[in-house]
């Protein structure tokens, strides 16, 4: 055996073989990728591969006989191994073989990078918008419907991310590149399609693209004939064939249900209480329609919890919520939408924060891909105390929505909560760099200088600019802000077009109770006195129709320190904050020991004033600095007060931010 091995080497058969090997190899690898670029058929490959393997005897058959020397080709015994010829051909057949191996090796190497490359890109999906191609504009709002359906389905598969349909709605009808727009939402994959309905039949067409190469990786058309009950079958089908060809995992797709009945489409909107009652209507006419249609249901409850949350207060719009929600979980008891729904409802509802995170995550196992989840998920956590894992939850809901501004605006205020000036100027900055951000979103940015810095100059701008609004926290601003600036007449004006009580998420103020505090600051303390008795009665009945909410309660403390009831001060000021303990309620909790301040500013002397807003100031999150704080003009008297001077040289954001 050893000697045959000798006499191969001598012959150079090994070298040879080596060599054939290396070249055919190559040569396969040349053919794959060109034939694939024409679209080949399998059958040239299979006859190329067969021809190269049945070389390779033949060569070494030919290498044991013949022997190639600068003298040309001649039988193995005719040649003189021992010229130096003949050795010197030998190196320059080992460089040969050790210049094809590197290059082999090169390319396995860049191969396996590449591959590892496009799975790890390939998780990640935009769907643009379905383009409207039937001949009536009323179609639009069916492939709108698609859309969504198809971001939904999509959602629930697990490991794969989708662009939400905040971020990828500019891109309707537009003319831009695939690799442009893949860049500009930070995906490799594009489906883009088309709806075209004529009658009662329709036909769908989509289109997989690999946006890195401009190429098209899989491209359907289902032509359906149209009807009710299989709308959601045409849109569960195509969502599952896209999955698959993106070689997604489905198991947490199928978990779900797919409705197989005509479901309506109703408006969500969180936002003036009048869009917030048309939401519910919408979702209520839905119902009507389909009494099983438990995503409706779903719908109307989150509605009436942010009624409850962000407006009234009222017990019995919380009762509704929980109400609706308790209803669609029973028909639905498994649908990670009904448990975001169901999580929002327990924190915004009941401030059962444990509850609340307990749903979020069972939405996130459903819905692994959606932003909403994760937005919840944030809040959850950030009046929990896990601040830096709200951070991080909203982190993601970033990477899931680079698109969404409210995610963005949830960051802000995280950062304001931790006094991070510069990280919440670096949202801002991102919102107003979005063309989806509203002049609402907008307003928001201009709350870190006012809020966290005191600096009025942004927000008045900015509403001036917004004669008509009718969000709760711009109709506080509209009037607090001149109260703060010290232009009095402007806030009694403002005054004139505002709802009674104004109310907005932290506030709850009277009319009575503004002028009370007008005139106070004007120093006409009779007529103050007299609007402060109005307020406090009008408080009181409020209070009572918002049983455990402190809003009314910190207000009238601030009324019975205009009216120079000391006791009751106290009382109320204690009361508010005790509805809302800092170490169960991070958030709000500090808000309205900071409008305790206020009230505890007309009856402290300033060293007890000092130690109470020492205490707050100290508290790791909070929404009011000192320096807002000391715009309001009930801090006027203590203003020169040295330990008031040191607390602002302690805790001024302001004086940091331009040291």
């Amino acid at each position: 055996m050893l000697n045959l091995v000798q006499e191969l080497k001598k012959r150079n058969v090994i070298r040879a073989a080596v060599a054939y090997v290396l070249v055919a190899w190559t040569i396969a690898q040349v053919a794959e990728l060109g034939l694939d670029s024409f679209d080949a058929s399998p059958l040239i490959m299979q006859t190329l591969l067969i021809v190269l393997l049945a070389g390779l005897p033949i060569t070494v058959v030919l290498a044991w006989i013949y022997e190639i020397t600068p003298d040309g080709i001649h039988k193995d015994e005719d040649v003189d191994r021992s010229a130096p010829a003949y050795r010197q051909k030998g190196r320059k057949f080992d460089l040969i073989i050790i210049g094809l191996l590197t290059l082999a090796l090169s390319y396995f190497v860049v191969d396996k990078i590449r591959n590892r490359i496009v799975i790890i890109e390939a998780d990640s999906i935009a769907v643009l918008p379905l383009a409207n191609r039937s001949s009536d504009e009323g179609s639009q709002y069916f492939a709108d419907g698609i859309h969504d359906e198809l971001l939904t389905q999509l959602g629930h598969v697990s490991d794969l991310t989708v662009i939400s349909r905040t971020s990828v709605q500019e891109y309707r009808e537009t003319t831009k590149k695939a690799s442009e727009i893949a860049k500009e939402l930070g995906v490799t994959t594009l489906l883009e399609g088309s709806v075209r309905r004529s009658g009662d039949r329709v036909r769908i067409a989509v289109t997989l693209i690999d946006a890195t190469q401009d190429k098209h990786l899989w491209s359907e058309k289902y032509d359906r004939l149209l009807s009710p009950a299989n709308i959601f079958e045409i849109q569960s089908e195509i969502a599952d064939t896209i999955a698959v060809a993106l070689t997604a995992n489905l198991a947490a797709a199928h978990t779900l249900s797919v409705l197989d009945r005509p479901r309506a489409k109703a408006k969500s909107f969180d936002g003036p209480m009048d869009e917030l009652f048309e939401s519910i209507e919408l979702a209520t006419r839905a119902v009507e329609i389909d009494p099983n249609f438990a995503v409706a249901m779903g719908l109307i409850a989150e509605q009436y919890a942010n009624l409850y949350w962000f407006y009234s207060q009222q017990e019995e719009h919380r009762d509704k919520a929980r109400q609706w929600i308790d209803k669609a979980l029973v028909i639905e008891p498994d649908d990670p939408r009904l448990q975001l729904g169901f999580s929002n409802i327990l924190y915004q509802g009941y401030l059962d924060y444990n509850g609340a995170l307990v749903a979020a995550r069972k939405a996130e196992r459903g819905m692994p891909s959606n932003s909403r989840v994760y937005l919840a998920l944030g809040s959850v956590l950030r009046r929990s105390g896990r601040i830096e894992e709200a951070i991080e939850a909203y982190k993601k809901a970033q990477i899931l929505n680079p698109r969404d501004v409210q995610t963005f605006a949830h960051h802000i205020f995280t950062f304001m909560f931790l006094g991070d000036v510069a990280g919440a100027r670096t949202q801002a900055e991102l919102i107003m760099a979005l063309p989806q951000a509203t002049p609402i979103h907008i307003g928001y940015t201009k709350l870190i200088d006012l809020y966290m810095l005191g600096d009025t100059d942004a927000l008045r701008d900015y509403l001036q600019k917004r004669p008509d609004v009718n969000l709760g926290s711009e109709l506080h601003l509209k009037v607090m802000l001149p109260f703060f600036e010290r232009r009095y007449t402007d806030v009694l004006k403002a005054l004139e077009s505002q709802p009674d009580p104004v109310i907005a998420q932290f506030k709850l103020l009277t009319h009575s109770a503004i002028k009370a505090r007008v005139l106070h600051a004007q120093g006409n303390y009779d007529a103050a006195r007299e609007e402060a008795t109005i307020a406090v009665s009008e408080l009181t009945a409020l209070a009572e129709t918002m049983p455990n909410n402190a809003r009314p309660i910190v207000t009238r403390a601030l009324m019975h320190a205009i009216l120079g009831d000391v006791g009751q001060t106290r009382a109320d000021v204690n009361l508010s904050a005790s509805l809302y303990p800092i170490e169960d309620d991070p958030v709000d909790g500090p808000a309205y020991v900071a409008d305790g301040l206020r009230a505890l500013a007309l009856i402290l002397n300033s060293a007890e004033l000092a130690d109470a807003m020492d205490d707050y100031l100290s508290l790791r999150t909070k929404l009011y600095y000192v320096d807002f704080l000391l715009l309001d003009p009930v801090f006027d008297q203590h203003r020169a007060d040295p330990d008031i001077k040191a607390l602002i040289e302690r805790f001024s954001l302001r004086s940091a931010t331009t040291n």
